[in-house]
């Protein structure tokens, strides 16, 4: 094993940082050794499974260092996260991203699903009465209407293209700072957010929404999720 790490350049700092963000992940140390002998026995020209462990931890530790940089900044921190995703879909060739997210979506534990729809809902949305094009009400109140995991990748997409587009990173607040209170989120776009209904263009809808959700716990859900995304490719 050693002698694979060391022909694959796997040594010193790289090793060291790699094992310290990847060890939580594993059961045993074992385990998590057997992922990167894996990742390195793979003798193929593009190279794109190393890649992508190593994109996994360069922007998932970038999110997480948000809070020493920009302190509240959580839509930075969604930023580095998309990136991540963006960053695998492309290097596992996949063309349509719609797909890749399905096929994220399922790597992501039922215990992760679960956590973060139970820990971030629908309020209401501004203007409350929403027409469609033949005039008829969308929404007049949406408290029955649950949100879906697919809605809250929807809303990442949403926070991050903000930030990029419109360079807003600082209104948004998308994880709780405490357990102890429910955290409100605004987010006004005319992107399409949750799955029964897309704005018209040029006419933003704000949606709040309720949360609880802490970063700490989402973010090791998505790692893990981003792991078992590489799993399969190794297994493909």
């Amino acid at each position: 094993m050693d002698e694979i790490f060391e022909q694959a350049g796997f040594t010193g700092e790289y090793r060291k940082e790699s094992e310290n963000f990847y060890r939580q992940f594993f059961g045993t140390t074992a385990e998590m050794l057997d992922f990167f002998l894996t990742v390195f026995k793979i003798n193929v020209s593009d190279n794109h499974h190393r890649q992508m462990m190593n994109q996994i931890r360069r922007f998932i530790s970038l999110a997480n260092d948000i809070e020493l940089i920009r302190p509240g900044r959580d839509a930075l921190r969604i930023l580095f996260l998309r990136i991540c995703l963006e960053s695998l879909c492309f290097l596992s060739g996949e063309k349509d991203k719609k797909i890749f997210f399905e096929k994220f979506e399922r790597c992501v534990s039922p215990e992760g699903q679960q956590y973060i729809l139970d820990h971030f809902s629908l309020s209401h949305i501004e203007p409350c009465h929403v027409l469609n094009k033949q005039g008829q009400l969308l929404f007049d109140d949406c408290s029955w209407y649950t949100l879906t995991i697919q809605d809250f990748w929807n809303i990442t997409r949403c926070v991050r293209n903000i930030v990029v587009h419109d360079g807003d990173y600082w209104s948004m607040q998308l994880f709780a700072r405490d357990s102890e209170f429910t955290w409100l989120v605004d987010i006004t776009t005319d992107e399409k957010v949750i799955s029964c209904y897309r704005p018209t263009k040029d006419q933003p809808i704000t949606y709040h929404f309720e949360m609880t959700l802490i970063y700490e716990k989402f973010v090791f859900y998505f790692t893990d999720g981003c792991i078992q995304y590489l799993k399969n490719y190794l297994l493909a």
